[in-house]
């Protein structure tokens, strides 16, 4: 006696593909965006060292008002402004919203970052650019470790099922 099985394979095997997406894609989004947090982060505490790609110093005057050298770094606001946020299965935010505000409360810190990423022409002295997010998005070793963060989380998932 013999059973014989037979059915559309192909539409279970997609069937269980789409199980295993559903349920894998969130997680290594998570972990994705979390590495890229923390990339970021490690950035401005480096100096840029991070992406090889220091920060320009700082000037003197902007050295003795705040009593560092250290560039980016004052308070640690913007720094600990960097939030990772899911907003879907396939979208994460990683950065600084905009309306998040330093303690005084005057000054949207997403534009204190954006000038620093970018630099600005501002009365009484011009801000160099100072990148810390898209050299860290664009260097090829972190884009590998991130890479193999989505393949671990994956592999990790599908032995689950």
């Amino acid at each position: 006696m013999s059973i014989r099985i037979t059915g559309d394979w192909h539409k279970i095997a997609r069937y269980l593909q789409a199980i295993w997406e559903d349920k894998t894609k969130p997680i290594a989004l998570n972990r994705l965006a979390s590495f890229y947090e923390r990339q970021i982060k490690q950035n401005i505490k480096s100096g840029g060292a991070l992406t090889g790609k220091s920060f320009a110093p700082l000037a003197e005057s902007t050295i003795r008002r705040k009593g560092s050298s250290k560039p980016l770094i004052d308070t640690g606001e913007m720094l600990n402004s960097i939030i990772t946020e899911i907003i879907d299965d396939n979208t994460a935010f990683v950065g600084i919203k905009s309306g998040t505000r330093h303690s005084g409360g005057k000054e949207d810190t997403a534009q204190i970052a954006a000038v620093h990423e970018f630099g600005a022409l501002i009365p009484g002295g011009d801000v160099p650019a100072r990148p810390f997010i898209r050299p860290v998005l664009e260097d090829e070793k972190i884009r590998s470790e991130a890479e193999e963060i989505m393949k671990k989380a994956f592999d990790e998932e599908q032995g689950k099922l």
